[in-house]
């Protein structure tokens, strides 16, 4: 039903909703374990009510040949919108780093 939909979208709108396309992501966590980190992206996502945001598993071949998978999360367009969203997980005990994509 489209109005449900609409409903939806409306619901994970904010006024300071990220583009799609941005260039900017903030990483939550990096980890060898795959499993930990699609867990840990429900957790977060909950704990920081940023489940209306695009994630993102990155996997990243670091020294040694060794894999890591990237948590990231947003799209957005402007650096400074990123790094709030960092300060506020950060104010509530979380940690994160600003990348650009």
């Amino acid at each position: 039903c489209s109005s449900d939909l609409k409903a939806v979208e409306k619901k994970a709108e904010t006024k300071t909703s990220p583009a799609v396309s941005g260039d900017w992501q903030i990483q939550l966590m990096s980890s060898p374990n795959k499993a930990a980190v699609e867990k840990a992206k429900g957790e977060v996502a909950q704990k920081y009510k940023i489940s209306h945001l695009p994630f993102e598993i990155e996997p990243a071949v670091l020294d040694a040949n060794k894999t890591f998978y990237r948590l990231k999360v947003g799209a957005f367009k402007a650096r400074a919108e990123a790094d709030k969203l960092c300060n506020d997980i950060k104010a509530l005990g979380g940690t994160c780093i600003v990348k650009k994509k």
